[in-house]
């Protein structure tokens, strides 16, 4: 938060990827900042470790720089180790942070 933003613009095959370590297997929630300043998405792909988890939707925030959104996108199987989230989309939308806590 404050240290700047990812948009990923409007090209097929927009993508960004993070690389989390955790201490222990199991289960972990995630939650994203956003914001979808022109329209609802719903074409976000989330993807642990390779693998298709679900598609996200993220619903419209508005356009002025208040308009950022915290939401939960759910809690995930993760191994212990070093696991690679990664979000796809092909729509206006504006990532602030990940925050990924044990359950």
């Amino acid at each position: 938060t404050a240290l700047g933003y990812l948009n990923f613009g409007k090209n097929a095959g927009a993508s960004v990827r993070d690389q989390v370590s955790v201490n222990n297997e199991g289960g972990y929630s995630i939650q994203i900042r956003y914001s979808a300043p022109t329209a609802t998405v719903n074409t976000v792909g989330l993807y642990i470790n390779g693998e298709k988890i679900k598609t996200l939707e993220f619903t419209q925030t508005g356009s002025d720089d208040s308009s950022w959104q915290t939401i939960p996108l759910g809690t995930f199987p993760l191994k212990q180790g070093y696991n690679v989230i990664t979000l796809t989309a092909e729509e206006e939308l504006y990532l602030d942070n990940m925050i990924v806590s044990a359950r």
